[in-house]
């Protein structure tokens, strides 16, 4: 009985924790363009957005004239959903932007926000939401 009490409490401090983040999050004045994100940071001419797509295909890119991914294969780890178009995928942040920043990264430097916005292991492929 006791442990079933425990672990009511607990259930009950981690939901008052995500009020917390939900509130804090509504408080904050949240500005995406505070986190600099599709630069090329190591210089090999394609931008986080182009390498998540190569990373992620499950077949090797074609690339059109301009450097850009044309082709590949893509599964949506969400819906499970198969594309060839690069165009029909949005690359999404494991650690939503917005989440972070209403924790704390809001005070971050400038170079520490787009280091996070464009870290490969916080970034994924997936099918373009309709309403992105």
């Amino acid at each position: 009985m006791l442990i079933g009490v425990v672990m009511l409490a607990r259930h009950a401090r981690m939901r008052i924790r995500f009020v917390l983040i939900l509130f804090s999050s509504v408080a904050s004045a949240y500005d995406r363009s505070a986190y600099r994100h599709w630069v090329d940071a190591d210089g090999d001419g394609q931008d986080t957005r182009q390498e998540i797509l190569i990373r992620d295909s499950h077949t090797e890119v074609l690339f059109r004239e301009d450097g850009k991914v044309e082709t590949g294969l893509w599964v949506c780890p969400y819906t499970g959903r198969v594309t060839t178009n690069p165009r029909d995928l949005d690359i999404d942040h494991l650690g939503a932007l917005g989440e972070i920043d209403a924790v704390g990264a809001h005070s971050w430097t400038a170079a520490e926000r787009e280091a996070f916005a464009n870290d490969p292991e916080n970034l994924v492929a997936v099918q373009r939401r309709p309403n992105s």
